[in-house]
């Protein structure tokens, strides 16, 4: 289970406060060489950085195993501008199993708390199935999907300076190995 936090407390549009920093190299094409550049909120706090205190910004990675289910909770916390966020999602469809505005305000820890105490709806049966979804000001919107389509797939807001400005992040389903290689002569 992730939890995606799109906008955070630095006045700037963010996943997981991390600012993206796109590689300089397309991602499939260079594969282990950029792996060195890749980051995540577990790995910048094994570094004993806390994105919530200071601006962090790299090639902002999540790593998913083939063929599992993934569950997001992507959350709006409602800092500074009323405005839902929508996000897409490259290289799979996933499943909008629950939606709904908490309030003005709702921070990461509110809505983790939610969820531990069963408090976020759930539908499961005949769920809408998309590659781009809202994300309520001030709440959240919970997505599933199966991981079965192997490789490097950016998710971003679809506000375009938005996603210009870091609102991103690589979802990496499986391992290179498993990955298509590109086609001869590229």
């Amino acid at each position: 289970k992730y939890f995606l936090v799109p906008f955070g407390k630095i006045f700037t549009p963010q996943i997981n406060h991390i600012t993206m920093k796109m590689p300089s190299t397309p991602a499939m094409l260079a594969k282990e060489k950029l792996e060195d550049t890749f980051c995540n909120q577990t790995s910048l706090q094994a570094q004993g950085t806390n994105c919530k205190e200071t601006f962090c910004e790299c090639t902002h990675v999540l790593q998913v195993r083939l063929n599992s289910v993934v569950e997001m909770i992507l959350v709006d916390e409602g800092v500074t501008y009323d405005a839902n966020h929508m996000f897409h999602l490259h290289g799979n469809y996933f499943h909008v199993i629950g939606m709904d505005r908490i309030g003005s305000n709702v921070t990461i820890e509110e809505i983790k708390e939610l969820d531990k105490l069963g408090r976020l709806r759930r539908r499961f049966t005949n769920s809408v199935r998309k590659d781009t979804v809202t994300v309520p000001d001030g709440g959240y919107t919970i997505i599933r999907f199966y991981a079965d389509n192997p490789g490097i797939w950016l998710m971003h807001c679809h506000i375009d300076f938005h996603a210009e400005v870091g609102m991103a992040v690589i979802i990496k389903v499986g391992d290179y190995n498993q990955m298509a290689l590109p086609p001869k002569n590229f």
